[in-house]
């Protein structure tokens, strides 16, 4: 019988988002074929996934010798093939591991992003990068967007390097001119009102306070926001203080795909992203999207085919195409096809799934 290919997938922090999201998805779809190990903090979200055999606790967002030593003892005694690094954190750990062991390191960068203004920290990331990226067995890059910019700013990627776009499961369709969901009490949550809906971490990177100021400008139309992180609080506050009532905060919901199907149009106001998985989720049911034209957004759709990008900070324009969006819901449908049609050839969970498997199976050919 021919041995099974094991893989530890490591990250540095496991709360709610994009990277973990994407690691579990592809765990899970390639488990058939692959024996599947994690290296992540303790969450209450993903402990499904987790089983005692298969799981190894580190620190959230810490390098420290205690997970150096346990993850050094994994990989001796289960014979790791494979170690696999997402994100920055996570790199610096499994560099250190693969100075141990002859074991092939995967580094996925999910959004590299040297624009904060502290001038320290970018050359910093870029001196660590180019004296350490050599270490990488190969490198991944979720989006083309995410590879050129890693380029335009000089971070070492060598010639070992692939695109792997991430993928998402395929859905149903939505009905454009009616879809009735109800919550648990009985609630409709569709109505018949244009619905703006955004899915993100309340985090700085993805820019909220920018999709407030939008929300300002087009009052009739109302605006969801799914997702928790530490800037709630102040964006509550600020949501007060201005009396904007056209948004609601609804915080983490399990149930994403009811609110995706009884919304009119997705927004997404990143700064920067990898390929974010919540537009791709969003054109899987053939929601038209709005986005900022940055890194990882501007390859998820096609601009005036699926939906709008606009120029990141410009609220007016964003205006502009949310009203034509909110006024015109044979364009809301033309697009939203669009968008759907585009998912499912290019960002499916199958295509993702057939491009890691060979991937993997290359490496270990080696």
């Amino acid at each position: 019988m021919k041995k099974r290919i094991k893989i530890l997938m490591v990250s540095l922090t496991a709360k709610i988002g994009g990277g973990p999201n994407h690691i579990f998805l592809l765990g899970n779809i390639l488990s058939q074929q692959f024996d599947i190990y994690y290296g992540l903090p303790k969450s209450k979200y993903y402990s499904k996934f987790l089983e005692k055999n298969n799981y190894i606790n580190v620190a959230e967002r810490k390098i420290s010798i205690v997970d150096i030593l346990k993850i050094l003892i994994l990989v001796k005694n289960e014979k790791i093939d494979i170690l696999h690094a997402h994100g920055k954190g996570a790199s610096v750990l499994l560099r250190i591991i693969s100075l141990f062991t002859n074991t092939p390191i995967i580094y996925t960068f999910h959004g590299i992003h040297l624009n904060s203004g502290n001038v320290f920290k970018r050359l910093f990331y870029l001196t660590y990068e180019n004296i350490f990226g050599f270490l990488d067995t190969f490198k991944i890059f979720v989006s083309t967007s995410e590879k050129n910019y890693a380029k335009e700013n000089n971070i070492f990627i060598g010639k070992n390097n692939i695109v792997i776009n991430n993928g998402v499961k395929n859905r149903k369709i939505k009905n454009f001119y009616k879809y009735q969901i109800f919550n648990k009490k009985g609630n409709n949550l569709s109505e018949h009102k244009v619905k703006v809906i955004s899915v993100c971490r309340l985090v700085k990177q993805k820019n909220i306070f920018e999709l407030i100021k939008i929300a300002q400008l087009v009052p009739y139309v109302e605006f969801k926001v799914i997702g928790d992180g530490p800037l709630l609080n102040e964006i509550l506050n600020f949501l007060e203080k201005n009396k904007i009532n056209n948004i609601n905060f609804l915080g983490y919901k399990s149930n994403l795909f009811d609110y995706l199907y009884s919304s009119s149009i997705f927004l997404s106001t990143s700064f920067y992203e990898g390929l974010p998985n919540t537009i791709l989720e969003a054109m899987s049911v053939g929601l038209p999207i709005l986005a900022t034209d940055v890194a990882g957004n501007c390859d998820t759709f096609e601009h005036k085919k699926s939906g709008f990008l606009y120029p990141l900070g410009d609220i007016n324009c964003a205006a502009k195409y949310l009203r034509k969006l909110a006024n015109d819901c044979s364009l809301r449908e033309k697009l939203g096809k669009a968008s759907f049609t585009r998912q499912r050839e290019i960002f499916s969970l199958e295509t993702m799934r057939e491009n890691y498997t060979k991937f993997y199976f290359d490496i270990k050919k080696l």
